[in-house]
């Protein structure tokens, strides 16, 4: 059975320990073995596999290079390896810091092992994949959860003869009672013969309205010239709704 077969299916049962199978250490590092410094969790994921994969004994020690600056040395077999990390031991190593190690423990180990393991380490390390939120934006809706029309009614309202009075134009204000929700348009309606006096007041006996700017009610005009009738309006209102566009 090829090396590569056997290494990834004990890696399905070594992935849900890894990070947990060293000492406590600070957020993103991870420890080894006993008494050896923290390092980075994707570094740690690689060279865990490696060991417990038959990669050999591995340890993980502090190196003063000759520039004073701390890094990491990775010992196989118990011995001095000579792979070195630079860089100050315990900050984060790039993919190409783990890529050097790599190819220099491949000397000394099985590669198809080592790529392996190397692979894993790749794939723990790169982050997540974000999800975007999703983004919505506020649609107007003229009908109800059931197809029906959003309307409320006011009135009635009942008219008198202002025949030749200075006053003869008539007017008065509604205001919705629903909470959320604008007009967009009125209608009007009047009951019995007396109707026939009752005009709006440029002309003719269609509703005559001005909507504030808000929506949230209405003015209306008549003119009131003859015998009294009783008058009605119904306001037609839309209401948002908030619409995921994208990323739903």
């Amino acid at each position: 059975m090829p090396l590569a077969f056997v290494v990834f299916s004990y890696l399905l049962a070594v992935i849900p320990v890894l990070t947990h199978a060293a000492e406590t250490c600070s957020d993103g590092t991870n420890r080894l073995n006993p008494s050896e410094p923290c390092i980075p969790t994707a570094l740690f994921n690689y060279l865990y596999c490696l060991q417990k994969s038959g990669g050999g004994n591995l340890e993980v020690h502090t190196k003063t290079l000759s520039n004073n600056k701390t890094a990491l040395e990775i010992g196989v077999k118990g011995s001095a390896s000579g792979v070195i990390i630079k860089g100050d031991a315990g900050t984060t190593y790039s993919k190409s810091d783990l890529a050097v190690a790599a190819s220099e423990i491949e000397a000394k180990l099985d590669p198809t092992l080592v790529k392996t393991c190397k692979d894993l380490a790749d794939d723990l390390k790169r982050p997540a994949a974000l999800v975007p939120a999703p983004i919505y934006e506020t649609r107007w809706e003229k009908v109800d959860a059931e197809g029906r029309a959003i309307i409320e009614d006011f009135g009635p309202i009942h008219t008198e003869n202002r025949h030749n009075r200075n006053d003869i134009i008539a007017l008065g204000t509604f205001q919705l009672q629903r909470s959320v929700g604008r007009i967009f348009s009125v209608g009007y309606a009047c009951v019995g013969y007396p109707c026939g006096w009752s005009y709006n007041p440029d002309g003719g006996y269609s509703a005559k309205v001005q909507i504030s700017g808000d929506g949230r009610s209405f003015r209306w005009f008549r003119k009131w010239d003859g015998d009294p009738a009783v008058e009605t309006y119904q306001a037609h209102v839309e209401v948002p709704k908030m619409v995921c566009v994208r990323n739903c």
